[in-house]
């Protein structure tokens, strides 16, 4: 256990200031789409659009009506 929780350390130590140096794909010239970006650069940007999660557990009844079993 405590090899584990070592490893971990060490990688999130090591994989933070990588994932900060890293250049976006839009800083690098790409573009995806069409459109410019909204004012936050967030899917919330688009009017209408709602953003969520949904749990659903396998074998509980209620995951059973969502996925019409």
């Amino acid at each position: 256990m405590t090899q584990l929780l070592s490893l971990a350390l060490t990688l999130l130590v090591v994989s933070t200031p990588y994932a900060q140096q890293r250049s976006r794909a839009r800083d690098l010239g790409v573009a995806p789409g069409t459109l410019p970006t909204g004012r936050l650069n967030a899917i919330t940007d688009v009017a209408g659009v709602a953003v969520g999660q949904t749990t659903v557990r396998e074998g509980s009844r209620a995951a059973n009506r969502v996925l019409g079993a």
